[in-house]
């Protein structure tokens, strides 16, 4: 029997009266009475067809719903892909063909999804979508082992305890979601609050209200709330802000510390990998200077072109023949060492060089450069390739105009004139997805039509 599924039914038997889950639709959802909802949809798959070693591609909004039908599937030993809850029918259909997906499962009704579906060769519990390389969907495919192996790395390294409540912001079908607030609830009944809104103000009424005390973020949430003038009571019982998905400003680390008293802990971790480091005591937030130590059981050394090579026990196995000793591997596309602290630093992504002018350019030196100003908060380096040969665009989030950044590059000797940008677009805010990051398709668009 799958493992996850031994976990809920055990805490399902020692805790029933547990409040467990909270949507602000529906109020508190104890621990028996989600088992029900749970057993009731297994009940109803069964009889309609569901069966083991086939996936379901579910597409929900955070709540009771999703958790739901996520141990359902593990009861039934189906295979779940969880989808955007935003994601539009037609790329819905899309990933259920490409991925030959046997159901899809949405808004409360399964359908059959294909009718060539895709058996697997050994029971798996989750895929997680991601969009691979050449932009069509690719399911990572994972089993119980990685999933609990993966959630217990991040109960210990974080210290989130069974009477802590989680706040339910970040999806829980993402792999950020899953390790940090479904598998937690699973394993040892840490329940957690759904979000009504990633407004500031409505999210520090959730947290006051429901007793958060873990809240798991992405970088642009914590800064709306550290500009945000709240009553009193502040963030209620909240003593630990989890931040990843992409680079933590360390000016947004101090502000949010000089205005709540609680420190930000950077995370990073990757859909293949699970959790990688974490900032234990939230100095590296702080000050920038890494992103924090190794989870436990991780491990890494330098691959290709400096990039770092992840083994340990949360790593994908299923298509993964890569190993380091005894344990899966998988190689990241960011550059990274580990300083003299035992401290992870990321070096920027693994790219190609630009040759601008007859001279050779590294773009993430560029990259490096404009973000040290205090005013930017993100940015993004490409190379664009024409008759004339290579050009570096960017865009960067600040407030300053093109031309004040460009002086302040060459004021503050930061970079040559010759390595700056030809093509420089800054904006007071970047567009990010649901996972916190500035996606490569949408920088493309915006760096193309300017």
């Amino acid at each position: 029997m799958n493992p996850l599924w031994n976990s809920w039914t055990s805490l399902v038997g020692k805790e029933p009266e547990k409040r467990l889950i909270h949507h602000p639709s529906s109020g508190w959802l104890k621990t028996k009475e989600l088992h029900e909802r749970c057993i009731a949809l297994a009940n109803l798959w069964e009889t309609r067809g569901m069966r083991p070693r086939r996936i379901m591609l579910a597409r929900m909004e955070n709540g009771p719903e999703w958790l739901a039908a996520f141990l359902a599937a593990q009861k039934l030993g189906v295979c779940i892909a969880a989808a955007d809850s935003g994601t539009h029918d037609a790329i819905i259909e899309r990933i259920a063909a490409h991925t030959g997906a046997a159901w899809i499962y949405s808004e409360g009704q399964p359908v059959r999804a294909c009718l060539k579906a895709r058996v697997l060769r050994k029971p798996l519990c989750l895929a997680k979508i991601s969009s691979g390389s050449t932009g069509l969907p690719k399911l990572l495919l994972f089993g119980a082992d990685e999933m609990i192996a993966d959630g217990r790395a991040i109960i210990e390294a974080m210290g989130i305890a069974p009477d802590d409540v989680n706040y339910g912001l970040i999806p829980f079908g993402h792999s950020y979601g899953l390790g940090n607030l479904v598998v937690p609830l699973i394993l040892q009944g840490t329940a957690i609050a759904c979000s009504t809104s990633p407004l500031p103000r409505l999210a520090a009424r959730d947290m006051v209200e429901n007793q958060v005390s873990v809240c798991p973020a992405v970088p642009s949430f914590f800064r709306a709330l550290a500009q945000t003038e709240l009553p009193e009571n502040g963030l209620g019982r909240l003593r630990l802000a989890i931040s990843a998905g992409s680079p933590l400003p360390a000016q947004v680390a101090q502000d949010f510390y000089a205005r709540y008293k609680v420190a930000i802990h950077n995370f990073l971790g990757s859909s293949e990998t699970g959790g990688i480091a974490y900032d234990a005591d939230g100095q590296c937030s702080m000050d920038g200077s890494a992103l924090g130590k190794l989870m436990p059981n991780v491990r890494t050394c330098n691959g290709r072109d400096g990039r770092l090579l992840i083994s340990g026990p949360a790593v994908i196995r299923h298509g993964n023949r890569q190993k380091m000793g005894s344990d899966f591997a998988f190689l990241l596309g960011d550059r990274g060492l580990l300083d003299a602290e035992g401290r992870l630093q990321l070096l920027g992504r693994a790219t190609a060089l630009a040759k601008i002018g007859g001279r050779r350019l590294d773009p993430l030196e560029v990259e490096r450069a404009i973000a040290s100003l205090p005013e930017v908060s993100a940015v993004r380096v490409t190379v664009q390739t024409g008759r004339l040969g290579d050009r570096l665009a960017a865009i960067v989030e600040c407030p300053l105009s093109s031309h004040k950044l460009r002086e302040s590059l060459l004021k503050d000797s930061l970079l040559a004139e010759w390595k700056i940008p030809r093509k420089l677009l800054c904006m007071t805010s970047i567009e990010r997805d649901q996972r916190g990051k500035i996606s490569k398709q949408r920088v493309e668009e915006l760096l193309g039509r300017r």
